[in-house]
């Protein structure tokens, strides 16, 4: 609390990360606590969409997959996409968010026969106690880490974290469980969970691709948390999108977003006009206003004005109807126009790529909305100056037989501190560092690039 803060004579100030992907602090969230319910998973995705912007791939779908839950996003032009009406369990309220869509599929999801005898995969978990069998804490349901364990997907033999030895027989005879319920054979069943898994987590990225007018095929997919990178090769196959980048550290992506985000928030106001009958002026005038509010917020938080940044949107309609689309405008635009016309064309633009037809209707501004941004200097990744060969030869630590398109393959273990940019990693590989392990499949190759990430590509012929 700021009062303890204070108390403890703490030398700096606090920041909090709102759900919209930007920052603030600690006294403009105890006055807009609401903005802040989503925060984690939204640090993820601003994340993701600052490293895929800074390499250059600034169109990306985001995948966190942790322990219990895995959170997609969809990223445009380097930015995270917000929307302004979000859901917490049984509550709905209006507030920015970053658009993340959220499934029961993690490391420790379980597996389990319904009733009709369909395999299914969470949306229970085993939770981090007991957690999965493999962990040895006293887990005996069969998850999905127990299933990549019995595929050596994620090496028996490594150490989780670097402390925690794994209990590959303890793994096999969970997975046994759903191995009698099929009549499979235990690598088998480990095998159809994850595949059930991977479904499960590509439905939720079309959710937030194809179900929103966009082709996963021209996005790159940022696999991170700490299981994203077992999976991350396999659902870019199944969503066709590529590259599949695996961070330097993929386990603490999300705080690499709060540290790289800038300061951040949204001024809005009710305006119900229509758009061909109001002078541009008129609106003008209006998002100005908001802007003046968004000034004086910055200067409370401290920005120098030269850091200033403005975004203005208005949330346009067609008459009567209730779907809602911002449009993205300049005060310079509404200076040069007659009435505020011009947001048809982007009002339907939009409308036409996600329903696939617009309406000979007036358009309807609802809501017009200032977002104000403090740009600052945050953490940054730093590229080598010389970049290396393709062999990766030596950052083999050992081969190990693992489970690969219905048979054992023998398989290169990787150890990711060893990698260097410009050094290839063709599939079959497994990649393991402290904080997750990566899957290259078959077929497929992962390049490092200069920033030290793993670009994964399906090999061309």
């Amino acid at each position: 609390k700021k009062t303890s803060l204070g108390k403890t004579r703490f030398p700096r100030s606090l920041n909090n990360l709102p759900s919209d992907g930007g920052y603030m602090s600690s006294q403009a969230a105890c006055e807009r606590p609401v903005q802040i319910v989503l925060s984690g998973p939204s640090g993820g995705a601003a994340g993701a969409a600052h490293l895929a912007k800074t390499i250059g791939i600034l169109d990306v779908l985001t995948f966190d997959m942790g322990g219990t839950s895995t959170d997609v996003s969809l990223c445009l032009g380097g930015q995270v996409t917000v929307r302004r009406d979000v859901r917490l369990g049984y509550y709905n309220f209006k507030a920015p968010a970053v658009d993340v869509h959220s499934v029961g599929a993690g490391g420790g999801s379980i597996a389990y026969l319904s009733i009709s005898g369909a395999l299914q995969v969470g949306p229970q978990s085993a939770g981090a106690n007991p957690g999965p069998a493999c962990y040895g804490f006293g887990g005996t349901e069969p998850t999905v880490t127990d299933a990549n364990v019995v595929l050596h997907r994620i090496p028996p033999s490594i150490k989780l974290g670097g402390e925690l030895e794994l209990d590959e027989e303890a793994a096999q005879r969970a997975v046994a469980k759903i191995a009698e319920g099929m009549g499979l054979s235990v690598v088998e069943a480990a095998q159809a969970i994850i595949d059930v898994v991977n479904e499960n987590m590509h439905a939720a990225l079309r959710v937030v691709s194809v179900e929103r007018g966009y082709d996963p095929r021209r996005f790159g997919l940022v696999a991170f948390g700490g299981a994203g990178p077992v999976h991350g090769n396999a659902l870019g196959r199944l969503i066709g999108s590529w590259p599949v980048i695996i961070p330097p550290t993929p386990g603490v992506m999300s705080a690499f977003g709060f540290l790289a985000a800038d300061i951040q928030n949204e001024f809005s106001e009710t305006y119900l006009e229509i758009a061909e009958r109001t002078p541009a002026a008129a609106l003008r005038d209006r998002l100005a206003r908001l802007k003046q509010q968004g000034r004086e917020w910055l200067e409370q938080e401290g920005v120098p004005e030269t850091d200033h940044r403005f975004d203005f949107l208005v949330d346009c309609r067609y008459y009567l109807q209730n779907i809602q689309i911002p449009a993205r405008v300049t005060l310079e635009e509404l200076a040069e126009g007659a009435d505020c016309s011009l947001l048809r064309e982007r009002f339907e633009e939009e409308h036409q790529r996600r329903y696939g037809f617009t309406l000979r209707a007036p358009i309807e501004m609802a809501t017009l909305r200032v977002v104000a941004r403090g740009v600052i200097k945050g953490v940054s990744l730093t590229p080598v100056d010389d970049m290396g060969d393709e062999d990766a030869s030596e950052a083999i630590d050992r081969y190990e037989q693992v489970y690969f398109g219905g048979e054992w393959v023998p398989t290169p273990i990787y150890a990711r501190d060893r990698l260097r940019p410009g050094n290839v990693v063709r599939g079959p590989a497994i990649v393991v560092q402290e904080d997750t392990t990566t899957v290259i499949e078959p077929g497929c190759a992962g390049r490092v690039d200069m920033f030290g990430n793993i670009l994964i590509r399906p090999e061309v012929g």
